[in-house]
């Protein structure tokens, strides 16, 4: 079995969806509270075993799950720096 770490160097793709979908990166429903903008309505995040414990929140339904993964090429042009990083390193990191 791989450590992480060299999980993470021997994958080429960290954005492939159907090898690192629930291992470097999964959809969740943000919780009440949690959310960067307080809202009315329910919303996801884009978690990485980086967050803690956002990465245990309940994830999305199959339905939601199956409409992202048709768009994850347009998504993933869309993903912040900082979760770039979580994704491909595993890692929290600021960036400047």
């Amino acid at each position: 079995m791989l450590s992480f770490r060299q999980y993470l160097t021997e994958n080429e793709d960290p954005y492939h969806w159907d090898t690192n979908y629930g291992k470097r990166f999964k959809f969740v429903h943000t919780p009440e509270g949690k959310q960067d903008t307080p809202q009315g309505n329910q919303t996801i995040s884009l978690v990485t075993p980086a967050n803690g414990d956002a990465w245990n929140w309940p994830e999305v339904s199959q339905e939601h799950l199956t409409n992202l993964k048709s768009n994850w090429e347009e998504i993933k042009k869309t993903i912040d720096p900082h979760k770039k990083i979580q994704i491909e390193t595993g890692q929290n990191a600021s960036v400047k």
